[in-house]
């Protein structure tokens, strides 16, 4: 059970917003109480000094050679390398990666020429997903700026580098938003061609299709062990013996889960045990041809959720 309560409402921009196709442009760190708010080309950081009050405004990020009139689709906050950062994608293709510490020094800086949507950060696999206009993502393994260079990419000084950059093409249309699992195996897109897809980081091969009758603008992986059980209030009906029973099984179930030593990583990789035949299997087929496979061919490869917003999501 999720529960949220409202706390206050603040308008930090005057008479600026966004466009309606701009979706994740916020970012908070938890461990320096910071809210990140992107518009436009810049990125303000304010601080959170209190939970029932608004943040307050510390400064803006800056990096070199910025571009006129370009400006950030998505924004996205996680650690890489074990520094906590802060990245955002740009329309001109661009991906800048801040470092969030005293001064938020530039990183690495990675130019492109596509528009870019969606952004997603695993530390474990010190990995960065981009998606683009161009219908394909680009997965880079261990961004960095090279040594001796000024952290600004040029056609004269490429600064930017990384031990690893493949791509995954499949989608017939852009993507706004990617994700990865907690394990960094797999990644997850949403495209506005009506489908979800996930994907293999080590293989590199499309694994799985959802079909949906309308756009896809987000995704996440969510598991069981993300969630605490909730006890509720007991029913009326229920002698006090029987509520305090209750109570106690759920305190002992809690206590077991709060002390799991393992990683989501771990829980992650024994939660897909269960179900390895479903996403492990050999392909058949190449990820090119998979993405137009007939579903009748692939019933379980491909599920059709064209229906789900009128009768409700399946069980699976």
């Amino acid at each position: 059970m999720l529960a949220s309560h409202h706390l206050y409402t603040a308008q930090l921009f005057d008479a600026s917003a966004p466009a309606a196709s701009k979706l994740n442009l916020t970012a908070v760190s938890s461990r320096r109480s910071l809210l990140f708010v992107a518009l436009g080309r810049r990125v303000s950081v304010y601080t959170i000094s209190h939970h029932a009050q608004p943040p307050v405004f510390q400064q803006r990020l800056t990096y070199a050679q910025p571009i006129p009139g370009d400006e950030i689709n998505s924004l996205t906050l996680g650690r890489l390398a074990s520094d906590e950062t802060v990245v955002a994608v740009y329309d001109s293709g661009r991906t800048v990666c801040w470092k969030v510490d005293t001064g938020f020094p530039v990183l690495w800086d990675r130019p492109g020429r596509v528009s870019t949507w969606g952004c997603a950060v695993h530390e474990e696999t010190d990995a960065v997903a981009i998606s683009a206009n161009s219908h394909t993502i680009t997965v880079i393994r261990s961004p960095h700026t090279a040594p001796g260079s000024s952290g600004a990419s040029s056609a004269s000084d490429p600064a930017f580098h990384a031990d690893e950059e493949f791509e995954l093409a499949g989608h017939a249309s852009n993507i706004p938003c990617v994700s990865f699992s907690a394990s960094g195996r797999y990644l997850a897109s949403a495209s506005i061609d009506f489908s979800v897809r996930i994907w293999s980081t080590s293989t590199k091969q499309l694994l799985f299709i959802f079909r949906y009758s309308q756009w896809c603008w987000a995704v996440a992986f969510v598991y069981p062990f993300y969630f605490m059980p909730a006890a509720g209030p007991p029913e009326a009906a229920k002698p006090d013996v029987e509520a305090e029973e209750h109570q106690e099984e759920q305190d002992d179930m809690i206590d077991e889960l709060r002390s799991e030593s393992r990683t989501s990583s771990q829980l992650e990789s024994e939660y897909f045990e269960v179900s390895a035949d479903y996403f492990d299997e050999p392909q058949s087929s190449d990820a090119g041809s998979l993405a137009n496979e007939d579903v009748e061919s692939m019933p379980r490869r491909a599920i059709d959720h064209s229906d789900d917003i009128a009768n409700g999501l399946p069980d699976t």
